[in-house]
């Protein structure tokens, strides 16, 4: 234990007094003794770490305490608390920025869906609620032009430097969220949450929770996002400050769960052929500030889409909203697990038609064999003469029952491989 604290000392640049060090007490376990006089060791004893580790100060000594208030740290981000704080952020971003909001609508503080916008007038159909001009929506191409020394010390000093939109979007997320107040837009950072509810940021006692369907896919979906944090971090760690973990994951939460995808986002051609981004793996996303207050629901009241002229992003009224009523979009709704995985909640039971519990075939075919008896012998063989028979297919082949087909019939498997096969 002693040989690993040393190697973190090291690394992360903290400090440990040379007067103290890890002994197994008997009554409490593991823990920091004094190795010289424990009184005269207790008023100095400090434990010093860098800004992406967890900081515990006891009592330091003066000289100590004017190191730290000369040292020079980025001033934290104020989050709004209150709904007027979040009204007033909008209204001056729409000042600066030229976006457009309806008079009619306005932030509300909902129980159920949280912060969102509410009509304070009656909307008639088809009339315009939101716009936000191209310059403020925040693209790959935008960090290209805008804030590309997020990535320009790495790409300079590092020749296997490689990343893609969504690397970039992450790294960009960090990076402006690091300069605390100092950040061009600490507004629209402010206005995300800190905290997020997609399931890669659950612990395992909790995904145990979840149908073994969807713990799999969760699973995958952490191994991809944990394999680019280590990749970002070993390449900016090499060359000055790492991305801390917790700072990827917020990050990485953001851009899963508030980025758009439109056709019209398409790669600047400086972007698309630099040699160190990854173009094949790239997506057309973005983030759209203030947009993505807007909240979800299957019927949705309002619609959205990027203008290809303009480049703006714009909202508009698809039927009537009434005055009180919440503004809705469609989040290009999946089946609960997608739902869950994207954007960290889902549907009331039985809501939603796309939902089905997932078998695979290898479970399937347990299932046959277990049950299938010699009267059934003729079934036995169409089930021995398929096709799909293999370990291949075991982990390819999907057999989905979805809700309106429960009460579930074991005969129903048959008719669906049968009359497929």
């Amino acid at each position: 234990m002693k040989d690993i604290v040393e190697n973190f000392v090291k690394e992360k640049g903290a400090y440990v007094n040379s007067s103290i060090e890890i002994f197994d007490f008997h009554t409490t376990g593991r823990g920091f003794i004094a190795k010289n006089d424990y009184k005269r060791v207790a008023e100095n004893v400090s434990f010093d770490f860098r800004p992406e580790v967890i900081v515990v100060y006891r009592e330091t000594t003066e000289k100590q305490k004017k190191k730290r208030r000369c040292t020079k740290k980025a001033k934290k981000l104020n989050y709004p608390k209150s709904v007027q704080k979040m009204k007033d952020i909008v209204e001056n971003f729409v000042k600066e920025k030229g976006a457009y909001v309806n008079s009619s609508i306005e932030i509300f503080d909902f129980h159920t869906t949280g912060r969102g916008f509410i009509a304070k007038k009656s909307i008639n159909r088809g009339q315009m609620v939101l716009e936000i001009p191209k310059a403020a929506v925040i693209t790959p191409n935008w960090i290209y032009n805008n804030a590309i020394s997020c990535v320009s010390n790495i790409v300079v000093l590092n020749e296997d430097f490689k990343i893609d939109s969504t690397d970039l979007m992450i790294i960009w997320l960090v990076k402006e969220k690091q300069k605390g107040m100092q950040s061009p837009v600490r507004d629209y950072i402010t206005s995300m949450p800190s905290l997020c509810t997609p399931l890669f940021n659950y612990r395992p006692r909790h995904l145990k929770l979840f149908p073994k369907q969807l713990r799999q896919k969760v699973e995958n979906q952490k191994k991809e996002l944990l394999a680019r944090f280590e990749y970002l971090d070993k390449c900016f760690r090499r060359h000055g400050r790492g991305i801390s973990f917790h700072e990827f994951q917020w990050a990485a939460s953001m851009v899963l769960t508030r980025s758009i995808q439109a056709k019209g986002l398409t790669l600047c051609t400086e972007l698309f052929e630099a040699p160190w981004f990854n173009n094949d793996s790239s997506h057309e996303i973005g983030l759209c500030p203030f947009f993505d207050l807007l909240n979800h629901s299957s019927e949705n009241n309002c619609d959205w889409d990027f203008n290809p002229v303009t480049g703006s992003v714009w909202v508009e009224a698809v039927g009537d909203i009434k005055n009180s009523d919440q503004l809705y979009i469609d989040y290009d709704q999946g089946c609960d697990d997608y739902m869950l995985m994207n954007y960290g909640f889902c549907m009331e039971t039985a809501a939603n038609p796309k939902t089905a519990l997932e078998l695979s075939w290898s479970e399937i075919r347990k299932v046959i064999e277990t049950k299938v008896t010699s009267d059934v012998c003729e079934v036995q063989k169409i089930f021995n003469r398929t096709k799909i028979d293999t370990e291949d297919a075991s982990e390819r082949l999907v057999f989905k029952i979805f809700h309106n087909r429960i009460p579930f019939k074991f005969s129903y498997i048959f008719e669906e491989i049968f009359n497929t096969v």
